[in-house]
């Protein structure tokens, strides 16, 4: 299977006690970026995994909230064979 992997940004927020809307927060969200291949998406989130097991389990895996990204860059493609 050939996965595309992607250099993502994306905003976060967080509160101590609970995840909130970024409007309702005392300060800035901030970006934070990351490096993975994508392996599936749908309405809400795009998933990435940092890597893949012999036999083809993801480890690592992030949800990110597609409404949060500001920047996705294609960085090329990688194929994988699974035992």
């Amino acid at each position: 299977m050939k996965y595309k992997i992607y250099e993502y940004h994306w905003m976060d927020h967080y509160e101590r006690s609970e995840w909130v809307s970024p409007n309702s927060l005392p300060r800035e969200p901030f970006v934070i970026k990351g490096v993975g291949m994508l392996v599936g998406k749908d309405k809400h989130y795009y998933y990435f995994t940092q890597g893949i097991t012999p036999t083809g389990q993801y480890n690592s895996l992030m949800a990110v909230m597609r409404k949060n990204v500001v920047r996705l860059n294609w960085l090329g493609s990688v194929d994988f064979q699974s035992e």
